[in-house]
Parts: structure tokens; sequence; C-alpha cells
């Protein structure tokens, strides 16, 4: 589309209309922990099955973990939080924080997956502990994230998901 000044105007993006309400806020979070969330527990099970030796739950609680960050880190960034800051020593800043809001939440989401796995007596229960224990983690660290993490950049839209 060209402007009355003969430029360019960049067409809307399919997904623009995504971006413009609370309630999208909200469900692409959701669906971005989801995604998270499908990493570390999946992680955890390829570890678990392949390695059976001493730490094992440890082994693959932080394999999962470390996992699980990094998209988590770039979705947010992009789709929750709107920053558009660049640059590998604003990543590295921003991802150390980022990163230490997880240890906090992290250690949550631990806590509650070894309680159903020495309540459980199955496996699966761990997973279900680790199910419950990222969703708990996930809303925790939206909140830390929006505050410490990007608070200065976060768009007008970044407000508590689903209000």
């Amino acid at each position: 589309m060209i402007d009355p000044a003969g430029q360019t105007v960049p067409q809307p993006k399919w997904w623009a209309p995504l971006l413009q309400s609370g309630a999208s806020l909200a469900v692409r979070y959701a669906l971005f922990a989801a995604i998270a969330t499908g990493i570390n527990v999946g992680v955890q099970a390829l570890v678990s099955a392949a390695y059976h030796g001493l730490f094992q739950l440890w082994i693959a609680l932080l394999c999962g973990t470390a996992a699980g960050i990094i998209p988590k880190y770039l979705l947010d960034k992009r789709w929750i939080f709107a920053d558009p800051s660049a640059g590998v020593i604003c990543h590295a800043r921003k991802f150390t924080l980022y990163t230490a809001t997880a240890v906090a939440t992290t250690l949550s989401f631990w806590a509650i997956e070894f309680g159903f796995d020495s309540i459980g007596g199955r496996e699966h229960w761990r997973y279900v502990g680790g199910v419950i224990g990222l969703a708990i983690g996930y809303w925790a660290k939206y909140h830390l994230d929006r505050q410490y993490v990007f608070g200065t950049r976060a768009s007008s839209e970044s407000r508590t998901p689903g209000r």
C-alpha cells in the first residue's frame, strides 16, 4: 500500500489483532507457559528414560528446566512484554534477570514436584506435581518479570493476565 507521499505503508500482520487485548495477553501467556511446560516435562521424561543412575530426578529436573527457559524467555520478550531491546549486552542482562526470577519460581516448582513424587508412589504423580508447580511458578514469574525484567519497557497491555 502506498500513502499520499508515495511511501510504502507496511501492512498489519495477520497476528496484529491478537496483541490488542488483556484477554489475548492471558491466552498468549498461558499458551507459552504450556509450550515451556511441555518442553520441560518432555525433557524430564526423556532424561528419566535414558538415565537411571544416582541423582536421576535432580538431573531430569535440571535438564527440563534448562530446556524450557530459553524458548519461554524469547516468547515472553516478544509476545508478552513487547520488549524492543536488542543487542548481546542487553539480552545478556535481561536473560540474567529473567533467570534470577526463574530461580525463585523454580524452587517452588521443584518443592511441589518433589512433594508429589514422595507421596504419589508412581512416577506419573511426579509429573502431575511438576505441571501444578509450573502453573503456580509461571503465575508468580509473570509478576516478577513484569516488574523486574521488562518493567520499564513493558507495553501498555502488559498487565495481569485475565484482568
